[in-house]
């Protein structure tokens, strides 16, 4: 699956879908929305272990009372890495696009 974004084009492959799953069993109801996250995410945040890595927040009141699908990305090969649920925003950087 291919989604286009604010750093490109990425790319969620099977071996990542299935990883999403098995880790986070829940999210396999919710991939549908990744598109949406990908596409029109409320935060984009670098990840604390590396700025290659961007993390991109959506709000979802319907999900678990109000929870946050957050999908990690890889900017050096623009795939998605894992997405999950949290009730918050981790703390950290703000990512900015270069112009």
């Amino acid at each position: 699956m291919k989604f286009k974004t604010i750093i490109g084009n990425v790319t969620l492959i099977s071996e990542r879908k299935s990883h999403i799953i098995l880790h986070h069993p829940i999210m396999e109801n919710f991939l549908v929305s990744l598109k949406e996250i990908l596409e029109n995410p409320e935060e984009i945040r670098y990840s604390n272990y590396s700025d290659e890595v961007l993390l991109f927040y959506r709000f979802f009141d319907k999900i678990e009372g109000g929870k946050y699908i957050v999908a990690v990305i890889n900017q050096t090969d623009k795939e998605v890495k894992t997405a999950y649920l949290t009730h918050r925003i981790k703390i950290g950087r703000k990512y900015k696009q270069s112009l």
